[in-house]
């Protein structure tokens, strides 16, 4: 099936945001969605830390930027990369996953004033489901039913759009056909080796020796994924095959070809978009959960599982080496009678309901509704943080979003004046700081609504009454006729609250060196002024004397 849009009016920028590029389902999907969307005629670019799995997304001759969205410490930078990345290449909407490219991509759509979308990809918490994320999302996506359900009872996050994991189907030459002739059985288990997903693949090794016993054509299994246990896998597998005497298992870690070893396989053993995969290359096809075992795969299984994401949280059927092996003697069976029928049925079924084309025409619509309404609804105004939220986030974004609730809604001017914060380095010469109170004094003179606020950091406390001279003596020069001027020290409060508390009782900052960039970008999350040259002066000089 090929689809293509309707003209190129309808050509959007997509931004996909990930905190770290491994080998894994979401990675691959993210990939494949991004490859459909192209077809479609779309630009994608994808911004991640880099992992493993870039080489998935220049194989698809997809756009990457590197951005260290896997970095709590680094998240202000990385807010200002997407930033940059969503300027540069004219970007209309922004797709986060979890977790931390969540919170920067909110923060991020909130400064560049464009649409956020967020995929929910299983049962478990994440920030946008919490506020003050929640109400800046324009559209949830969950990849199953049961994720709908889950937020529904759990988070009351209504209207999400269920667009299930999809594949991109094979040219039918790549698909190979069936050998009834083959002198073994190739299985391959493709799987993360963690922690989480160990239960299962010990499973399958457990059930090996009594397995390469039963078959008469003899098996030969293969273990594709890496992890946290992956090291001691490979010793259980060389252990295992000592003990039979041959090499009937191989580990070969993680990889970006596993196409390829699909092709050459029998038997897809896995879970989530892996059972997709097998499929879609016309394989027999095994879901083995950490708890359940549903089994070899027909057209009505696979859409029962696809409810849970194509694992095993649907199943009642506890996990049983005797029922494993009596399903790869069906395979078997039916390899000896060339009978693909079941196979052919899987097939149609996934091209009728899983292909990525009609997934990415969903996605598509999704994007072109939250560009649409987001043209035309005021900000959303950021809510009080959740009691609840227990995310890592940089200290000074935290502090911000915490108290972000007591800040005026007037941003631009009240009866209280204009607040202007400067925050100096004192100790470096190449600060600007006095040439720039000295233009502020000239500018606005005595004006009775506007205030400087001074800010003196811990570290330059040593410094208090050195600083204030130089001030008294430019005030002096100016006959007294200034701004108000407020210094304000720290006083061994924490640096992080310091800067957001600040942030939040002022309407402009005045960056007076090159190290102000993480600044600059907290200001652009809350919507202060950032005033860095004579024209943005000028224009609060002007705005002043419209409001008097």
């Amino acid at each position: 099936m090929k689809i293509t849009i309707a003209n190129n009016g309808d050509k959007l920028n997509i931004l996909q945001l990930y905190d770290n590029f491994m080998l894994g389902g979401a990675e691959t999907h993210i990939v494949s969605l991004s490859k459909g969307l192209k077809d479609l005629g779309h630009n994608v670019v994808i911004a991640s830390a880099m992992g493993t799995g870039i080489d998935l997304i220049r194989k698809a001759n997809l756009t990457f930027v590197e951005c260290p969205l896997n970095i709590i410490e680094e998240q202000i930078s990385a807010i200002a990369k997407v930033v940059e990345i969503i300027t540069n290449y004219k970007i209309d909407v922004i797709h986060t996953h979890p977790y931390n490219s969540q919170i920067v991509g909110v923060l991020a759509g909130r400064i560049t004033k464009k649409p956020v979308i967020t995929t929910i990809h299983g049962t478990y918490k994440t920030p946008v489901l919490y506020e003050p994320f929640k109400s800046q999302i324009s559209s949830f996506i969950a990849i199953s039913n049961e994720v709908v359900k889950y937020m529904n009872k759990e988070y009351k996050v209504e209207n999400i759009n269920c667009l299930p994991n999809s594949v991109l189907i094979p040219k039918v030459n790549l698909l190979q056909e069936r050998k009834s002739k083959a002198e073994k059985i190739r299985i391959v288990y493709i799987s993360r080796m963690d922690s989480d997903k160990f239960a299962s693949v010990l499973f399958l090794l457990m059930a090996v020796p009594t397995l390469a016993l039963t078959i008469k054509k003899g098996i030969e299994v293969t273990l594709v994924g890496d992890g946290d246990k992956f090291d001691f896998i490979k010793s259980y597998v060389g252990l295992l095959n000592k003990n039979m005497n041959k090499e009937i298992v191989k580990v070969i870690g993680g990889s970006t070809n596993v196409q390829e070893i699909m092709q050459e396989s029998d038997v897809v053993i896995g879970v989530g978009r892996v059972i997709l995969e097998g499929v879609s290359y016309k394989k027999s096809v095994i879901c083995i959960g950490n708890n359940n075992y549903p089994g070899l795969i027909d057209a009505l299984k696979l859409k029962g599982i696809s409810e849970v994401n194509f694992t095993d949280r649907n199943t009642s059927t506890p996990l049983s080496i005797e029922k494993f092996i009596e399903d790869i003697k069906i395979v078997e069976k039916l390899m000896e009678t060339n009978n693909n029928e079941m196979i052919e049925d899987n097939y149609q079924y996934l091209i009728n309901s899983f292909s990525i084309e009609r997934i990415a025409v969903e996605h598509q619509k999704v994007y072109i509704s939250a560009i649409s309404k987001s043209r035309n609804k005021p900000e959303i105004k950021l809510k009080k943080m959740d009691q609840d939220f227990n995310y890592s986030m940089d200290l000074k974004i935290k502090q911000l979003l915490i108290n972000n609730s007591s800040r005026n809604d007037n941003n631009d001017y009240d009866e209280s004046g204009y607040f202007m914060l400067i925050s100096p380095f004192f100790d470096n010469p190449k600060d600007k700081w006095l040439e720039v109170i000295e233009y502020i004094f000239d500018l606005f003179e005595d004006h009775p609504k506007v205030s400087i606020i001074i800010r003196i950091q811990n570290k330059y406390n040593s410094f208090s009454m050195e600083i204030i001279n130089i001030l008294n003596k430019l005030i002096a020069i100016k006959n007294n006729k200034v701004p108000n001027i407020i210094i304000n020290n720290d006083l061994y409060q924490n640096e992080d609250e310091a800067t957001a508390l600040l942030l939040l009782r002022v309407k402009g900052f005045v960056p007076t060196n090159n190290d102000s960039l993480d600044t600059m970008t907290l200001c652009k999350i809350v919507g202060v002024d950032i005033i860095d040259t004579p024209e943005s002066m000028m224009n609060v000089n002007q705005m002043l004397a419209i409001k008097s």
